[in-house]
Order: structure tokens, then sequence, then C-alpha cells
């Protein structure tokens, strides 16, 4: 329950961060139309913290669960591949 938890909250700061950032750039810049361009890269981070948290998280799960020494690194090498072709 505490690793699932821990999964939980990383999701909910990926997507608490950008909210706020956008707000804050648009109060910054004094230009309400800023935060028009969060709905087009909103979606983008979504993927990207499913993809780290397939190749990351599971990677080292895996590397504790079965001590298998090349689990974090096989999920570097395809994670950056999927990543690649993805955001391509």
């Amino acid at each position: 329950m505490k690793r699932l938890f821990t999964i939980g909250s990383s999701f909910f700061i990926y997507s608490l961060v950008p909210i706020l950032s956008w707000i804050l750039l648009s109060v910054i810049l004094k230009d309400e139309n800023v935060v028009n361009v969060f709905s087009l890269t909103y979606p983008v981070q979504f993927i990207w913290a499913f993809v780290r948290s397939f190749f990351g998280t599971a990677a080292n799960v895996k590397k504790n669960k079965e001590n298998d020494e090349n689990a974090p690194w096989n999920g570097i090498f395809w994670g950056t591949i999927f990543s690649f072709v993805v955001f391509s």
C-alpha cells in the first residue's frame, strides 16, 4: 500500500506542477491567452509519466523482486527508445 501511495503521489505532482506553472506564467506576463497553450501541453506530461512509471518504476521493482541487476539498465534502454519513437 505504501508503494501504491508513493506512485500515486508522484502522478499527482506530475499533474499539479504544470498547471501551477502555466497559471503563474500567465500572471507574470499578464496575458490570459498563455493558459490556452497549457491545454496543448497538458496531455504530453502523462505520456512521459507513463513511460517513467513503466520503464523506470517497474524495472526497479523487478530488480528488487527477482534480483535482476540488469533490469534498470534494460528499462533505461527500452524507455529511451520508446520515448524517442513516441515523442518524434
